[in-house]
């Protein structure tokens, strides 16, 4: 497998090194606690870094790193990234008891009211910080389809737009985000069946 890393900081952007990682022909699989109880899952071992997690099953990504981007405002100040912007939405339904990582296009303007009855899910509102940590492992900001790896016990409905779903590339935070990874389709439909995920794909209605 080859992965690709460049420099973004200071807006300067050049190739710093190419890695070479030996590739293997089947998926490296964990198995969670759900699994054991049997109930499908799988485990994200923590002492591995996401990047090891993708090269050890064999799913390519070129790496951008840059300055810290909080917002899709800011996102877009930075240097042309290939693939699709994406725009990550970690939502609870009313009782939370349901959660949904909703994916678009980075432009799209979504209607929880809308995507809640297609849903079924009453009250659609964003999850608090310390939820999104919890099922996601991340932090405000650097929220990503990727943070599924440690949604271990699967307590996360993915919904995916049909723009973004048909797209060649898709770009998204490695867990942080000061960088950015571009995902073929491939890739993110592998990501999807190592860590267990159904991602619904439809047309996530705009406001």
């Amino acid at each position: 497998m080859v992965i690709c890393i460049r420099k973004m900081g200071c807006y300067d952007v050049g190739m710093v090194f190419l890695t070479n990682y030996g590739s293997t022909n089947q998926p490296r699989l964990f198995q969670s606690t759900a699994a054991k109880n049997g109930r499908s899952g799988f485990c994200y071992n923590l002492s591995m870094d996401l990047l090891s997690f993708l090269a050890e099953n064999n799913i390519s990504f070129e790496r951008f790193d840059h300055p810290a981007v909080f917002t899709v405002e800011e996102s877009s100040k930075l240097p042309p990234i290939p693939g699709a912007g994406t725009k990550n939405l970690f939502l609870r339904d009313e009782k939370g008891s349901r959660f949904f990582l909703a994916s678009v296009s980075h432009e799209k303007r979504v209607s929880l009211k809308d995507l809640g009855k297609i849903l079924a899910a009453k009250k659609l509102s964003f999850g608090s910080p310390e939820m999104l940590k919890q099922y996601l492992g991340v932090e405000p900001g650097s929220v990503t389809l990727l943070g599924l790896i440690h949604d271990v016990d699967h307590r996360v409905e993915v919904i995916i737009d049909q723009e973004l779903w048909d797209a060649e590339q898709i770009q998204c935070h490695p867990l942080v985000n000061t960088a950015t990874l571009i995902i073929s389709h491939d890739g993110l439909e592998k990501f999807m069946k190592v860590t267990g995920h159904e991602p619904r794909v439809l047309v996530v209605p705009e406001r």
